[in-house]
């Protein structure tokens, strides 16, 4: 089943959370709506929707108008294995004495190291997230 996303940004924490509230309301309603502030320094925010059939642009040209956002940005999402792709592309976490690593890359964990072995999933579990890390070197 194709997935499809609508992107827009926008300034102020405020005004894009309100956007992201009027996207859930939308007919057919959202599968997941996001709200991301955009590091950068610029105040931007980030502003997605994710839908199971192609979003109406019209309607979505109207609310972006209307919150102060860009127009959106609509795309297909290609159907495929997300944690697959992922083991594929995140390489193993040092950690002070720490290694964490999926078995995919069990063969890269170092002799010196404590091995913490975390398959990815689709909720938790590569390691790479900044809480996970100052845990870790708070351990060690």
């Amino acid at each position: 089943m194709p997935t499809f996303t609508a992107l827009t940004t926008m300034p102020g924490e405020d005004a894009a959370y309100a956007l992201a509230e009027a996207l859930e309301h939308l007919d057919p309603e959202p599968i997941g709506t996001g709200v991301f502030e955009i590091e950068d320094g610029s105040g931007l925010w980030e502003v997605a929707a994710y839908t199971e059939a192609a979003p109406d642009a019209g309607t979505l040209a109207v609310l972006a108008a209307l919150h102060g956002a860009k127009p959106f940005n609509i795309s297909e999402i290609p159907d495929q294995d997300w944690v697959s792709k992922v083991q594929r592309d995140l390489a193993p976490v040092p950690a002070g004495r720490f290694f964490v690593y999926g078995s995919h890359d069990a063969d890269k964990v170092p002799a010196d190291s404590t091995p913490l072995l975390i398959e990815a999933a689709m909720a938790f579990g590569t390691g790479h997230h900044g809480t996970t890390l100052g845990c870790l070197l708070a351990f060690e």
